[in-house]
C-alpha cells in the first residue's frame, strides 16, 4: 500500500493512500467519505468549508471580509 501525505477531507485523519486504479483513498473504516480526496483532486464536489473558491479569492470584481477564528 502506498500512503499519501496529507489528511482525509472526511474525517481529518492523515489516512490516505493509493488505491485501486491510482484513486487517492482513506483507510479508515470509520470515514463518512472515503473518496473525498479524490473526488477533490478530480474536481467532483467542494471542500467542506464556508467561504469563497480560489478563484473567486483571485477575482478583483468581488471582496470577502475576513474573519477571525472563533467569531
Amino acid at each position: 500500500m502506498t500512503t499519501v501525505q496529507g489528511r482525509c477531507p472526511a474525517c481529518q485523519r492523515a489516512s490516505l493512500f493509493l488505491g485501486n486504479g491510482g484513486h487517492v483513498t482513506c483507510s479508515r473504516l470509520d470515514c463518512p467519505d472515503p473518496c473525498a480526496a479524490d473526488q477533490l483532486l478530480h474536481g467532483e464536489r467542494q471542500a467542506a468549508h464556508e467561504g469563497p473558491s480560489i478563484a473567486e479569492c483571485a477575482s478583483d470584481d468581488r471582496h470577502w471580509p475576513l474573519q477571525k477564528h472563533g467569531e
